[in-house]
């Protein structure tokens, strides 16, 4: 039996759809709390670091969801990534540079 999948188009499309849904979810989810984009007890820009959680940076950036998908990190159920864990330990579990995805990240934050 020859089985054929999506093609690449589908695949991409598919990837989007998802990240902008878990962009959402990121936005409006956790407990309803507005995201933070400065440190409240320094009023310094909040940054995007390798400590952080994956769920600590999806609150952090709606759009956070977007560069770790275009990392391939959380867009399928072989590469799913789990929001307690750091982005240190998501980079080194599925060997992405941690300072090249911490700049994509940044960049979000950017003006």
């Amino acid at each position: 039996m020859n089985i054929k999948g999506p093609g690449p188009v589908d695949n991409a499309d598919f990837f989007v759809d998802l990240a902008k849904k878990l962009a959402l979810f990121a936005y409006t989810g956790y407990n309803n709390q507005e995201i933070c984009m400065f440190n409240t007890e320094t009023q310094e820009k909040a940054r995007f670091v390798p400590d952080m959680t994956v769920g600590e940076a999806m609150k952090l950036h709606p759009e956070a969801a977007l560069v770790f998908s275009s990392y391939h990190l959380g867009g399928c159920s072989h590469c799913a990534i789990n929001e307690m864990e750091t982005i240190e330990q998501v980079c080194m579990g599925y060997g992405v540079p941690v300072d090249q995805l911490i700049d994509s990240l940044n960049n979000l934050l950017e003006d």
